[in-house]
C-alpha cells in the first residue's frame, strides 16, 4: 500500500472517530508533506531511518517546510523547535496506527526520539497588563460590556478560544448568590463544566442585558450586527485593547497580592491562549493544585499541564526560590546552622 492511500485510510478513520475539523485539517497538513518526502514508497518501506530523515528535513534551512505549495521558493526559514514536535506527533500517530491496523509488520517510530524542547519562558499575560486591558474595555463604547465579560471569561476560566466562541445561552448558568458554571465545547465535542467567578457573573450578566442577535443566533458573543463572533473578531478585538491600552500609558501597575509594583512596559502578547497561560500561572502561584488546573484546562494529563503552563519569569523564580529554598531553615545567611543560633 502506498503512503498516499493509508492516509486516506487514516484521515477516515479520525473522521469516524469524531475528530474536529481542526485536528483533520492539522493531520492533512502535516501528513501531506510528509507523503511528498516519502515519493513513491509503500508503507511497508518506512523504516526509523526514513523517519529520521524526514526530521532532518524538517530542521534544514535548506527549504521551507511549512510551506506546502511546491511551486513557491524556499524562504531559507528554519522551522522552530515546536513546529518540528508538532509535525512530528501528527506522523507518528499515523505510522503506528498503520502498525496496529496491520498495513505494516513493525513500528518505524518506536526507537525514534522526539526532537527535544525548547523553553521559550512564560508565554502568559503580565498581572498588570490584565488590569489595562480591563480599563480600555471599559472605554470601548457600546460593546465593552461585551469585551469586559470576554476578558474576565478568559482569564477567570483558562477556556479556549473556540470553547469561547462557541458557548451558548444554554449552557451558562449564572447563580443568584454569585459565580455561575459554564458548559463548554471544546476540540470537537468533548464537553467540560468550567466554573466561574461572581466577578465574572456579573460581567456576564451586564453583557447578556444588552447583547443583540439575529433570530437564531445563540452564541453568547455576538458582534455589533448580532452574528456570532468570529475567532479573528476575537483576535481584533484583543489587538485593539493593547492598542488602546499601549496608548493610554499607566505601566506601572500591582503584580502581585503583596501590592508591589513593577514597569510592565507595553503589552506585547494578548492573544486568546495568553490568557490560558494566565491562568495556569496564577492559579499555581495562588496555591491551586496542578491536578485542578489540568482538569480547569481540560487537559488529559497533568504532565501537559506542568510543561507548558506553570512557567515562571525570573521575578517570580526568584521570589518563589527564597519562599522555597532547601536551604531556608536550615543555614542561617551568615553562614552558621539554623539550629546553632
Amino acid at each position: 500500500m502506498f503512503i498516499g492511500e493509508a492516509i486516506e485510510r487514516f484521515i477516515i478513520a479520525k473522521q469516524a472517530e469524531g475528530r474536529s475539523p481542526a485536528t483533520i485539517s492539522m493531520y492533512w497538513r502535516c501528513l501531506s508533506l510528509f507523503a511528498r518526502f516519502t515519493g513513491s514508497m509503500s508503507i511497508t518501506d518506512i523504516t526509523a531511518d526514513t523517519f529520521r530523515a524526514y526530521l532532518n528535513m524538517l530542521q534544514s534551512p535548506e527549504r521551507q517546510a511549512h510551506d506546502h505549495n511546491p511551486h513557491r521558493p524556499s524562504s531559507g526559514r528554519v522551522l522552530s523547535r515546536e513546529t518540528v514536535r508538532t509535525y512530528f506527533r501528527h506522523v507518528r500517530v499515523f505510522l503506528r496506527w498503520c502498525f496496529e491496523e496491520e498495513y505494516c509488520s513493525h513500528d518505524p517510530t518506536r526507537r525514534v526520539k522526539m526532537p527535544a524542547a525548547f523553553d521559550h519562558g512564560p508565554k502568559d499575560l503580565h498581572d498588570g497588563d490584565l488590569v489595562r486591558l480591563l480599563d480600555a474595555a471599559a472605554s470601548t463604547g457600546k460593546m465593552r460590556e461585551r469585551d469586559t465579560a470576554i476578558l474576565l471569561v478568559l482569564a477567570d476560566t483558562g477556556i479556549r478560544a473556540g470553547g469561547l466562541l462557541s458557548l451558548t445561552l444554554d449552557r451558562v448558568t449564572l447563580d443568584a448568590g454569585g459565580g455561575g458554571m459554564l458548559e463548554v465545547i471544546e476540540k470537537g465535542q468533548r464537553a467540560r463544566f468550567v466554573p466561574c467567578t461572581g466577578l465574572t457573573a456579573d460581567a456576564l450578566r451586564l453583557w447578556l442585558d444588552v447583547r443583540s442577535a439575529q433570530p437564531g443566533v445563540n452564541n453568547v458573543f455576538t458582534t455589533c450586527e448580532g452574528t456570532p463572533l468570529a475567532y479573528w473578531g476575537l483576535r481584533m478585538m484583543l489587538k485593539r485593547l493593547a492598542e488602546r491600552a499601549n496608548k493610554r500609558g499607566n505601566f506601572a501597575t500591582p503584580i502581585n497580592n503583596m501590592g508591589v509594583t513593577q514597569p510592565v512596559g507595553l503589552i506585547e502578547r494578548c492573544n486568546p491562549h495568553a490568557f490560558r497561560h494566565f491562568v495556569g500561572r496564577r492559579w499555581i502561584e495562588n496555591g491551586g493544585d496542578l491536578a485542578s488546573l489540568a482538569r480547569l484546562l481540560g487537559h488529559s494529563s497533568s504532565s501537559i499541564t506542568a510543561r507548558f503552563y506553570t512557567r515562571f519569569d525570573t521575578t517570580a523564580m526568584r521570589r518563589e526560590h527564597a519562599e522555597h529554598s532547601p536551604l531556608r531553615g536550615l543555614i542561617n545567611e551568615k553562614g552558621g546552622t539554623a539550629a546553632a543560633r
